[in-house]
């Protein structure tokens, strides 16, 4: 199929039978290499690869992903030129042979020189981790003495490679960036190779993660995250019922499962106590979940109605010269709240219930005097109340309603002489027991993955800063 606008053209590589890994390479490497080599973009589904580009290109590249499947369907392992040596035990597979060595016809368009020992580069090394512990998994291992080291077998017989493995093997290297270990796989087996410590850990890992596959489980990073660094069993345990027994939302247009431990435990104690405070780091669901219960709690008839507070001054302005009623002053700082409400509920649906008042949006300064009976609440951004306004908010709550407070204490927009009602509530409440407080942290991020490691950093950033300045008071 020819698009005349971009002179472009999608061909079908049809690689039914074929074992996708040894046709891909480790990472995808083959599959990057050919991208990197002509001016194409390579994809997969459902055992034929999409090659979509500039039609001399495609039909060059088609050519030669169909030779190369065929090598592979009679036992061969294609591999980047340059690639032996990483993973010894896969090379020596029989009939292996190098795509750097497939050459260009002449006069072809390229993006890149082809060159002609091109190197996979390696990933970043593996960061050694505090939480890692001998967890006794019994899989056959092999130790070298002179290095300390120990290779691990995993089996894996009967799972799905590209369901565990993720896609370009991101979850293989998410492992490896979080245990000093290396992981290859070769006819049904991983081999976990490292530090003793580490491969045992990795090696429950794998096995855990693989039984879900086998249950028909697609991993995604965030599902290997709920185990990297579970060293108790009992929480090991806890975060495979996620996906046994999952906790479910069923709305008009989704269904809405809990992610992490965090997420499971944060959703338990919404079901279990009428006030709530989640207290976390952006992309963890504190936003999102609390809507998810409020409108699973007005469908199930618990509530009349749903609330959404947020203190729309972030900065000391008033809401008076921004132009219109209520709503449209205060809806910009309450988008957050409306896009999960849209992700759950239908667009007539939302209206209908805003015009009738069973959904209601209000800034926090128009709450006071209120009494809220029967009623779903949340207050969004709660970082930003000061204390006066956080015990203006918990005593509006009237009779059969709950409440849902939700902040990330590390982003507070107050002047520097306010003090968050959020940060001083935790010491003010500690003594009540029928509310809940639930801390999420950057294992419960389900946003980029980029976005927990950049909560890590800000947060060791952070913790030097204080460290500094405590050295400082010393001196």
């Amino acid at each position: 199929m020819t698009n005349p606008a971009k002179d472009e053209t999608t061909r079908s590589v049809d690689i039914e039978g074929v074992d996708p890994l040894s046709l891909f390479g480790r990472n995808d490497a083959n599959l990057r290499l050919v991208e990197r080599s002509y001016p194409v973009h390579v994809t997969y589904r459902e055992g034929k690869l999409a090659v979509k580009g500039d039609p001399a290109s495609v039909d060059e590249v088609s050519a030669i992903l169909t030779t190369l499947s065929d090598l592979v369907r009679r036992g061969g392992r294609a591999a980047a030129a340059g690639s032996q040596g990483r993973n010894q035990p896969l090379e020596r597979a029989p009939g292996r042979f190098a795509l750097a060595h497939q050459q260009p016809r002449r006069g072809l368009r390229q993006r890149r020189g082809m060159a002609p020992h091109l190197r996979i580069e390696p990933g970043r090394p593996a960061r050694p981790r505090s939480h890692l512990s001998r967890t006794g998994a019994q899989h056959s291992s092999m130790t070298n003495p002179a290095k300390d080291e120990t290779t691990r077998s995993v089996d894996i017989e009967g799972v799905d490679p590209l369901s565990l493995f993720g896609r370009n093997d991101a979850n293989l290297r998410l492992v490896e960036r979080s245990y000093p270990v290396h992981v290859t796989y070769r006819e049904g087996k991983l081999a976990v190779k490292g530090d003793p410590a580490a491969v045992d850990e990795v090696s429950a890992i794998l096995t855990t993660l693989s039984d879900l596959v086998r249950r028909g489980a697609v991993l995604e990073e965030h599902d290997v995250h709920n185990f990297i660094g579970l060293t108790d069993a009992g929480d090991r345990e806890e975060s495979r019922t996620l996906y046994e027994r999952p906790v479910l939302f069923s709305f008009d247009k989704r269904t809405v499962r809990v992610k992490t431990l965090g997420q499971a435990r944060y959703v338990a104690a919404l079901q279990r106590h009428d006030i709530v405070f989640a207290i976390g780091p952006a992309g963890t669901g504190k936003t999102y979940l609390a809507v998810a219960a409020a409108v699973s709690a007005l469908k199930s008839r618990q509530v009349e109605r749903i609330v959404l507070v947020r203190p729309a001054v972030e900065a000391g302005e008033s809401l008076g010269f921004l132009p219109g009623d209520m709503k449209e002053k205060v809806d910009p700082y309450l988008r957050p709240l409306y896009d999960a409400l849209n992700d759950l509920l239908s667009y007539e649906k939302i209206r209908r219930f805003l015009d009738l008042g069973v959904i209601e949006v209000a800034p926090l300064a128009y709450m006071r005097g209120r009494t809220l009976n029967s009623a779903f609440v949340i207050l969004d951004e709660a970082q930003n109340t000061t204390l006066g306004q956080m015990k203006m908010f918990l005593t509006r709550l009237g009779y059969g309603s709950k409440a849902v407070i939700t902040g990330d204490v590390t982003q507070i927009d107050l002047g520097a002489s306010m003090v968050s009602g959020l940060v001083e509530v935790q010491n003010i409440l500690k003594g009540v027991h029928d509310l809940s407080f639930v801390y999420l942290n950057e294992r419960d991020v389900v946003r980029h993955h980029l976005v927990r490691e950049i909560i890590r950093a800000f947060e060791e950033h952070e913790e030097n800063g204080r460290e500094q300045k405590r050295g400082g008071e010393g001196g």
